[in-house]
């Protein structure tokens, strides 16, 4: 799951339903996280440093734009 720090901080999140969308703001840049979270289902505490690792791919920074013109 990609999840957007921002967009995670400004956004209430709902898991009843699945949406396969994200709000961003035009002309802000973005850089996806990818993270792997282990849960042992017989420890309740997700929040230990040791039970993720997050990975970052520098070459999908992206800036989010309403629309794009190509005069070409």
């Amino acid at each position: 799951m990609i999840i957007l720090n921002h967009y995670l901080s400004s956004q209430i999140i709902l898991n009843h339903y699945l949406s396969l969308q994200i709000i961003l703001n035009s002309m802000h840049r973005y850089q996806p996280r990818f993270h792997i979270v282990y849960v042992n289902p017989k420890q309740e505490d997700v929040t230990r440093t040791e039970n993720f690792k997050t990975f970052v791919f520098p070459e999908t920074k992206f800036t989010a734009v309403t629309a794009y013109q190509n005069h070409r």
